[in-house]
């Protein structure tokens, strides 16, 4: 799975903002801001990658456990989904 074509990411200060870009901005206008660990799911997702993949880049980058990364990936896919920003 990856983030659809037509999304940028630019960190401002200490915040991501994704915003829709191209072509996909003429039709929908999208702003969202991310924490640093959903931008580095984002990064992550940019390129195409596996929820298991996600999990175990979360927990090398971040040091967190395994359940909790898992947890917050499955929310973060969850909400990316709901919202079509997702290809699969």
């Amino acid at each position: 799975m990856k983030i659809k074509n037509g999304f940028a990411l630019r960190r401002f200060a200490d915040q991501w903002i994704a915003v829709s870009v191209d072509e996909l901005a003429d039709t929908r206008n999208t702003l969202i801001t991310l924490n640093k660990t959903a931008a580095f799911v984002w990064e992550q997702l940019q390129t195409g990658t596996t929820r298991d993949a996600l999990i175990t880049a979360l927990t090398e980058h971040f040091a967190v456990d395994q359940a909790v990364a898992a947890a917050d990936i499955d929310r973060f896919l969850n909400e990316a989904r709901e919202a079509g920003l997702l290809d699969e």
